[in-house]
């Protein structure tokens, strides 16, 4: 009898398989179109003026330290305790961190220049 349900349960997952796999497919299509065109505003956004008001630091955190805490983050799989420590080490105190922390990454959000820009700068510091 278990033999009999294993074999019906097989059946069933074969008859959804093809949506499914089109609903994978659909995913992966939208994954790719997704990664072309941050690619292409990559490409073609144009670089953002040191005096724009969207690089203003937050908390006195400026984005170059903002990247090159999250990068040593990255780099060195650290801690919350350890990002903060890496912040003091740069100069930034906890609050300031905290603030930077959420703020940065809230006016990246919506603002795929910015967002760029930051990927750049990400890209250059040292961490």
């Amino acid at each position: 009898m278990g033999f009999l349900k294993q074999f019906k349960d097989l059946k069933n997952v074969m008859a959804v398989a093809p949506e499914l796999l089109g609903q994978a497919q659909q995913v992966q299509a939208n994954a790719q179109s997704y990664g072309m065109a941050a690619q292409q505003a990559a490409t073609s956004a144009p670089a953002i003026d040191p005096a724009d008001p969207r690089l203003a630091p937050i908390a006195g955190v400026d984005l170059v330290t903002y990247a090159r805490v999250i990068k040593s983050t990255v780099n060195g799989n650290l801690g919350a305790e350890a990002v903060g420590a890496r912040a003091q080490s740069l100069g930034v105190t906890p609050e300031a961190w905290q603030q930077a922390g959420v703020g940065w990454p809230a006016r990246m959000r919506d603002d795929i220049g910015l967002a760029v820009h930051y990927g750049t700068v990400y890209g250059q510091v040292m961490a």
